[in-house]
């Protein structure tokens, strides 16, 4: 009885739930790489870097639950692009266009047995124009020129945008994360 007390407790202080799709792409054929992506070699993020980075986390679960202070999803992904251009927690970002000014980016990691996309964003007011879809080729080609075969991506299912544009890029669902918050009064 006191067990099923507190686990039901337990149960009524979930907040808030998130899931998380795995997407997967086996790496055959790509096709060349645009002219206009480049590798972002620069160890220092700049304003327009630094926005597209926050506009990535949209649906992040820290933007979207509530109990979190409401900038804490600014914090986290600012931190990640930081940690990503210094090559702590990715091993290449691309930017579309201008480094200095770029209309999108994408960060590669180098798993043991796959690469991985961290993070990918197209700037709002430059989507549907193929910049998206042109930093998925690209990250499939250099992760393909570090012989991976295989290209992952994380993405939140409520963003029915970026799940629908994954798999129009060929990824295929492999598993499914589901994360809860739980909160104490």
């Amino acid at each position: 009885e006191t067990e099923k007390t507190n686990s039901n407790n337990s149960l009524e202080q979930i907040k808030f739930t998130d899931k998380k799709i795995i997407y997967s792409k086996i790496l055959k054929d790509f096709p060349a790489l645009n002219h206009e992506i480049s590798e972002y070699t620069s160890t220092e993020i700049n304003d327009k870097l630094l926005d597209l980075a926050i506009q990535s986390g949209a649906f992040s679960r820290f933007k979207l639950d509530i109990k979190f202070e409401a900038n804490a999803y600014k914090k986290l992904y600012t931190q990640w692009i930081i940690n990503s251009v210094t090559k702590q927690s990715a091993d290449m970002v691309l930017v579309y266009g201008d480094s200095k000014n770029p209309k999108g980016f994408i960060t590669l990691v180098f798993k043991p047995t796959f690469a991985q996309i961290g993070l990918i964003a197209v700037d709002a007011n430059e989507q549907h124009q193929g910049i998206g879809k042109a930093l998925i080729n690209a990250a499939a080609a250099y992760a393909s020129q570090n012989n991976f075969t295989n290209l992952q991506v994380i993405t939140q299912a409520i963003n029915k945008d970026a799940c629908l544009f994954y798999e129009r890029c060929g990824f295929n669902k492999e598993n499914e994360i589901h994360t809860h918050h739980y909160w104490n009064k």
